[in-house]
């Protein structure tokens, strides 16, 4: 039987039983509304308000924080900072352009404050409860980071990314610090100092750069920068400065290395430098494999009686690349199996983790 009923008839009564129907997200309780609202922009948080009455203020509760990209005006900010009343703030993120606008960014970081802090001038600031900051393109004048991180006290992680006058980065302080991750791509003398952290990275990390004391270590990854410009760089002060890190990470038990470490590391060895004994379990090497950072890998393989793994993370031949020659490609692998073979460590496996 052909059913006639009249299409606006049809479309009336869907509209009915999609009103009736129960709104099961507006339903949840505060709590698992301010949850998921908690993993958005706040931007879009704020644009939940036009949903209903119901959602209308639950923004103004989230604990979290995210401002990518922000270019709002002053007026904007303002507003927004009115109408929020969470208690605190659990994770905060602000990027923005606003670069004669110091004052507005200053009262946007107090919401990541407790409510009994307070931040003075100078960065000093009061952070007790904060366990993880990424500081992006910073610049810190006048020792001024020492002041920053002496008021997060309780600090598990620390991310610098391209961030200015770090100069001598003192942590002893921070007790409970364990992972510090430095990725720069700014010319900056660094002097670190960390013996509470337990993993380190330094990505595409500039020239030039002293592990002080680093005591606590139990994994490193390192790579440095090097372009046509950093010659003046002499190869003794590079050979110098990696060999200097590579004292400083004899007690590490898992160490990745990049190829231009490797590659300093090897030009260190065709010179008959002498490199220190490791304590690695497990080494990790990010590079395209050729002639020129197999020497390198020779003497760390030899200087490492108790190396249990060796992975590769073979990377493609290009960029700063192009001008070594022909990579090895395919027979990497078992050009590894043979160094291990080669430098007598019986007990160590080759694997390729890709």
């Amino acid at each position: 039987m052909v059913n006639r009923q009249n299409p606006r008839r049809r479309l009336r009564r869907r509209l009915i039983e999609n009103k009736r129907a129960k709104d099961v997200i507006s339903s949840l309780p505060d709590d698992i509304l301010l949850h998921i609202l908690s993993f958005t922009p706040t931007k879009f948080a704020i644009r939940t308000s036009l949903l209903s009455k119901r959602w209308r203020y639950i923004w103004c509760d989230t604990p979290s924080l995210y401002f990518d990209n922000c270019t709002q005006r002053p007026a904007s900010i303002i507003e927004t900072q009115m109408h929020y009343r969470a208690p605190k703030v659990n994770h905060f993120r602000l990027k923005t352009n606003l670069q004669n606008k110091v004052n507005f960014i200053k009262s946007w970081v107090k919401y990541a404050m407790s409510p009994s802090s307070n931040m003075v001038h100078g960065c000093s600031v009061s952070w007790p409860s904060l366990k993880k900051l990424s500081l992006r393109w910073c610049g810190f004048p006048n020792e001024s980071i020492a002041k920053l991180l002496s008021g997060c006290p309780n600090l598990e992680c620390l991310t610098l990314y391209c961030c200015k006058g770090l100069g001598f980065l003192d942590l002893s302080k921070n007790f409970h610090l364990r992972t510090l991750e430095i990725n720069s791509h700014v010319e900056s003398s660094t002097n670190i100092v960390a013996p509470h952290i337990h993993c380190l990275r330094l990505i595409n990390s500039q020239l030039p750069c002293t592990l002080v004391n680093v005591s606590s270590l139990t994994e490193a990854k390192l790579d440095i920068c090097i372009r046509s410009r950093d010659r003046i760089f002499k190869d003794d002060f590079l050979q110098a400065m990696v060999l200097g890190m590579l004292d400083k990470l004899q007690h590490v038990e898992k160490l990745t290395f990049g190829g231009n470490f490797l590659q300093i590391l090897s030009l260190a060895e065709v010179r008959g430098v002498h490199f220190p004994m490791l304590e690695v379990k497990t080494l990790i090497l990010e590079t395209v494999i050729f002639q020129c950072v197999v020497p390198g890998i020779e003497r760390l393989l030899q200087n490492s009686p108790d190396l249990k793994k060796l992975m590769t993370e073979l990377l493609a031949g290009s960029g700063s690349w192009r001008n070594m020659g022909k990579p090895f490609g395919k027979q990497s692998l078992a050009l590894f199996r043979v160094l291990v073979s080669k430098q007598n460590v019986p007990n160590c496996s080759v694997e390729n983790p890709k």
